[in-house]
């Protein structure tokens, strides 16, 4: 044996050439509290029926932002990336994709500031986030409770709260905090977007209003008829 074969016979199994792996959970919950976690399963159902197939919106998905490197990664509350083939993914990998998401939202608390408002923020800013929103449901730390950064020329610029509304370019959209739920409205007709268990809602109520008109529909007939029958006998028919 060679002193170069017996080198590479002895060397660390680690220095080898293999495939990187890129976890697809991070272990961490979906949300701090259940306010947290139900703005979640609110806003991203209703984001996905807004956008369509304009846009990918995910919820808690692990992205990688350096090849090679499992350990770059983060996993937004609310991910938008537009423009972008919206099927299912275990994982987001930017140098795959070929693109940066364009809106992350943090619902944020407490426990998580230091990384939603320092740690995360830099490095959305470095990777070129067109805007970052920052929500907090139960008014723990955060003033206003929601809060938009957008990106102009490289740095965050604080997006302007218009009687506790700011508008998303990305979105079309307006964001409120409403209570312990974020809210969306149209930007274009100032309309307020309802959420998936009020379209529901709306529904259940327009069908309750059908079976109430056809009873009332079908109650008049009965009488009509009656009315018919009676007449018909007093005249001997």
């Amino acid at each position: 044996m060679t002193v170069t074969e017996h080198w590479l016979e002895s060397r660390p199994r680690r220095a080898r050439l293999r495939p990187v792996e890129y976890p697809e959970s991070d272990g961490k919950p979906l949300g701090e509290t259940t306010d947290h976690v139900e703005a979640l399963f609110v806003t991203v159902p209703l984001l996905k029926r807004v956008l369509g197939e304009r846009a990918l919106v995910v919820s808690n998905l692990l992205t990688y932002y350096q090849e090679g490197d499992p350990a770059k990664r983060f996993a937004a509350d609310v991910m938008v990336t537009i423009g972008i083939p919206t099927h299912s993914r275990r994982v987001y990998k930017i140098w795959e994709e070929g693109k940066v998401p364009d809106l992350l939202i943090e619902v944020t608390s407490r426990q998580t500031r230091k990384v939603d408002t320092v740690l995360q923020r830099a490095l959305y800013q470095w990777l070129g986030v067109r805007e970052y929103w920052m929500f907090d449901p139960l008014g723990e730390y955060l003033k206003p409770r929601l809060q938009g950064l957008r990106l102009v020329k490289g740095d965050w610029e604080l997006i302007p709260m218009v009687h506790g509304a700011g508008q998303s370019k990305v979105l079309g959209l307006d964001l409120r905090a409403e209570g312990k739920m974020l809210r969306f409205g149209d930007s274009r007709t100032g309309e307020p977007i309802k959420t998936d268990a009020e379209l529901a809602a709306d529904a259940q109520r327009r069908a309750e209003d059908e079976r109430r008109r056809a009873e009332v529909s079908a109650g008049r007939v009965a009488e009509l008829e009656a009315e018919v029958r009676r007449l018909r006998a007093e005249r001997g028919q």
